[in-house]
């Protein structure tokens, strides 16, 4: 589908069935949903729009535009995951994030052309040598659940995490893998006796 006004046009994209994405058409535009229960992610939604306008040509260098964390950190990073050698950890600000080696070159070509709003995996938080676990890592397929002190919750205590309330979970001080029924649903800070609600705000269940 075209639009004349606009000089673009919508795309409609090669999608394996078994990936489990949903194909819909509005108006003669193309879109894909990508549900958390029938795909492998947390769910989102894409739409291909492409320019008819003669555009000029653009180039990705192999040289690498990121940031890296400190070696110190980028092996405790490593510690986290199932795969680290598929990994490549960059620096923005103090979120460290996690880029598939296999579509680096993707990425900085994509970098470099577009004004890209989220790349990779948000990890963690620097904070001097202090680790801060972001809510995406604990919904990743690629993290090392093992190598976190984890705590399971009734479904009474996953609903009232997933409101952002306080619960009172004993166990050992630090950052916590909270999970439901044996999968990750966030974090948390134990405090002792009581502990730090880490879910993101704008996420919790307001009803």
């Amino acid at each position: 589908m075209a639009c004349p006004r606009k000089k673009a046009e919508s795309l409609k994209l090669k999608v394996e069935s078994s990936w489990g994405v949903e194909e819909i058409i509005n108006d003669n535009v193309f879109g894909y949903r990508f549900f958390p229960h029938k795909t492998n992610g947390e769910g989102f939604f894409i739409s291909a729009i492409r320019k008819k306008e003669e555009q000029e040509e653009i180039t990705a260098h192999t040289k690498k535009i990121f940031d890296h964390p400190p070696k110190k950190i980028i092996e405790r990073l490593s510690e986290w995951f199932t795969n680290p050698e598929a990994i490549e950890f960059a620096l923005h600000d103090e979120l460290i994030l996690a880029l598939p080696k296999d579509y680096l070159f993707d990425i900085t070509l994509l970098n470099k052309a577009l004004r890209v709003i989220q790349k990779g995996t948000a990890i963690a938080t620097a904070k001097h040598d202090k680790l801060i676990p972001e809510h995406a890592f604990a919904l990743s397929h690629h993290i090392k659940k093992e190598n976190f002190y984890s705590v399971e919750l009734s479904q009474e205590q996953a609903i009232a995490y997933l409101r952002k309330e306080v619960l009172n979970v004993e166990g050992e001080r630090g950052f916590a893998l909270i999970n439901f029924e044996g999968t990750p649903i966030g974090w948390a800070n134990l405090l002792g006796n009581r502990m730090n609600n880490l879910y993101p705000s704008n996420w919790r269940i307001r009803s």
